[in-house]
């Protein structure tokens, strides 16, 4: 069980008039509230380039251990795509010198420039047709999934999180994505994403008792959750920077949408 830091979860919960916050409060028990704003958290595939102490990954090409792991174990749809160039190394066809002498120029897949870019796309269908994002909001908070190797999905962790700056919703030609507002990112070491336990704060609506995410690579969140989850970012950052960033970011998401708990019972 992760407890919330009292004295900031008391402050935070007064901030948003949700009543009264005990002892016994904490982000193990994530529950669904009528108002639900369209928060929105990915589901990203597993990639450790430019991992460090204080990276998980997602700036860099994958090591060539987990670019076979994502084909052979995870068989990810894209991993094995025949255009993707991390597919044609695992085939034989070029080194994996040469996908990183391209980067970042030309970068194999959304998740090795994730973190560069601070845009998250939806990806495309099985047929090539872009997919599009139907209820993301600007000036609403993004979280980013994912799994470790050999993880399950109930240690699913975030590994990132930004308020939305910017909405696509797509179209038939280019896929959807949401970028960030660059004052507000939040980017976790590998020690700080796992305190950070995705289950533990979102339920899925129809089975909440039920951890998996199951298809497709969004899911939408209340403003209830949103704030839960940065009021814990603050807590689990290590250095000083890290944490007044995390506070700045939190007191402007309460600042953003405070008014919008009126709709909450």
């Amino acid at each position: 069980m992760i407890k919330m830091n009292l004295k900031d979860a008391k402050i935070m919960y007064k901030m948003l008039g949700l009543g009264k916050i005990t002892d016994s409060c904490t982000s193990e028990e994530p529950h669904t509230v009528k108002y639900n704003r369209h928060n929105v958290a990915y589901k990203l595939n597993y990639c450790d380039g430019g991992q460090s102490e204080k990276r998980v990954g997602y700036y860099g090409v994958c090591s060539e251990n987990i670019i076979r792991y994502n084909i052979e174990e995870k068989h990810r749809e894209w991993c094995s795509n025949q255009e993707c160039r991390c597919y044609q190394y695992y085939s034989g066809e070029i080194t994996y010198q040469d996908i990183v002498n391209v980067y970042p120029e030309e970068w194999p897949c959304y998740e090795s420039a994730t973190l560069m870019n601070w845009n998250v796309s939806a990806g495309t269908n099985k047929d090539g047709t872009p997919r599009k994002i139907k209820r993301a909001e600007e000036k609403s908070l993004c979280v980013l999934t994912t799994l470790l190797p050999k993880a399950k999905e109930e240690e699913r962790i975030i590994i990132a999180s930004f308020i939305i700056d910017e909405v696509f919703t797509g179209d038939d030609e280019t896929e959807g994505y949401v970028a960030a507002n660059e004052d507000y990112c939040l980017e976790f070491s590998p020690n700080e994403a796992k305190q950070l336990h995705f289950w533990e704060y979102y339920a899925n609506p129809n089975h909440p008792e039920t951890k998996a995410w199951n298809t497709g690579l969004i899911r939408y969140f209340n403003d209830e959750i949103a704030a839960k989850m940065l009021s814990r970012m603050v807590v689990v950052k290590s250095d000083e920077e890290g944490k007044q960033k995390a506070k700045s970011m939190l007191d402007y998401y309460v600042k953003l949408h405070k008014g919008l708990y009126n709709h909450i019972t």
